[in-house]
């Protein structure tokens, strides 16, 4: 992998530029220190390649969550098992913390693909939260660990910030909050994206939430606050 430098712009401060496509891989015998060591060590500008983190099967316990920011011009992918391209809750790849994965400040064409993201918090942290970055969501599974606890629990997906969310063909479990759109963020909730028990699917606080399918529970709920806005598959509005 050959990395050169920019002369006269920086990403964040980082002057290098990926060449090439790259993928750096994690094993569930690393520490959350050292994953996040790697991805901070990666260029900021891709340059029109791809960098994949590619996740080994195994489970994650993450001390703090990890942070993907300020990748520019290319592709990102963050990657458990593609072999787990169905609509199920179990994944071969479960990363568990209070806040698993947190995605800002992004230009990317991003996808996140065939993950579990368990999270351990009573705060409504979400499990998956993005920033100011636009990204797509395929074939993960979001729960709450131990997945005993519901209401009060956290978020399966949060956007924020101009944060915007194509979610598609994932399961959600056991959250006191599924989707959750917060100032100024969007999400879309595409087909087959499905879920049991949760307190609230769809919660539009500040930011908009389109649902282009309501398999999220067999009762679906929709909650609105602070001018959010959620559109429901008839094309009918909860909120202002």
């Amino acid at each position: 992998m050959h990395i050169r430098t920019l002369s006269n712009s920086t990403y964040n401060g980082d002057t290098r530029i990926l060449v090439e496509n790259k993928t750096v891989s994690f094993s569930s015998s690393f520490t959350t220190a050292q994953m996040q060591s790697l991805i901070d060590q990666q260029p900021k500008n891709l340059d029109g390649n791809s960098l994949t983190f590619q996740f080994a099967d195994g489970n994650y316990n993450l001390s703090t969550g990890l942070q993907f920011n300020y990748f520019s011009n290319g592709n990102l992918y963050i990657n458990g098992n593609s072999s787990n391209n169905t609509v199920a809750s179990a994944k071969n790849v479960t990363l568990s913390g209070s806040a698993p994965i947190y995605m800002g400040q992004n230009s990317t064409y991003t996808e996140v693909n065939y993950l579990r993201l368990a999270v351990n918090t009573s705060t409504y942290v979400s499990a998956l939260t993005v920033d100011n970055t636009s990204l797509r969501v395929n074939y993960c599974s979001f729960t709450n660990y131990p997945v005993s606890v519901t209401a009060g629990s956290g978020n399966g997906i949060g956007a924020q910030n101009r944060g915007a969310v194509w979610v598609r063909n994932s399961y959600f479990t056991s959250l006191d909050r599924y989707i959750v759109s917060v100032y100024n963020g969007i999400v879309t909730a595409d087909t087959n994206s499905q879920g049991t028990n949760s307190n609230i699917a769809y919660l539009a606080y500040g930011g908009i939430i389109q649902v282009q399918n309501t398999g999220l529970t067999g009762t679906t709920t929709y909650s609105t606050a602070v001018g959010g806005l959620i559109v429901r598959p008839s094309g009918t509005t909860v909120g202002t």
